[in-house]
């Protein structure tokens, strides 16, 4: 096989195509490792900021639980257990956010 190496040598390299994410309508070349974030999190969850792609800002759950409260009129409690109202009386316990 002559001639085999010399032919292998001038092929030219190949080159590796970047990996595109779609961004506000807009396609993007992104490095791999971002790609894989964009990809796990969702294109939705990403914007553009100054020429830069960022992630979008999270908003926190805000959660509020209710408390057992003494009021005027409320419910009686079984050995003040809350699970276990046993009728309404005056200076009960009742729910409040």
């Amino acid at each position: 096989m002559p001639g085999f190496f010399e032919s292998i040598a001038k092929l030219p390299e190949h080159k590796k195509s970047l990996p595109e994410v779609t961004i506000d309508g807009k396609q993007y070349q992104v490095s791999t490792k971002l790609f894989n974030e964009i990809r796990n999190n969702g294109e939705a969850e990403y914007h553009i900021v100054k020429g830069e792609i960022c992630r979008r800002p999270q908003q926190q759950a805000r959660s509020k639980y209710s408390m057992l409260e003494k009021g005027d009129k409320g419910l009686g409690l079984l050995q003040g257990n809350m699970f276990w109202p046993t009728d309404v009386v005056d200076g009960g316990y009742t729910w409040t956010r």
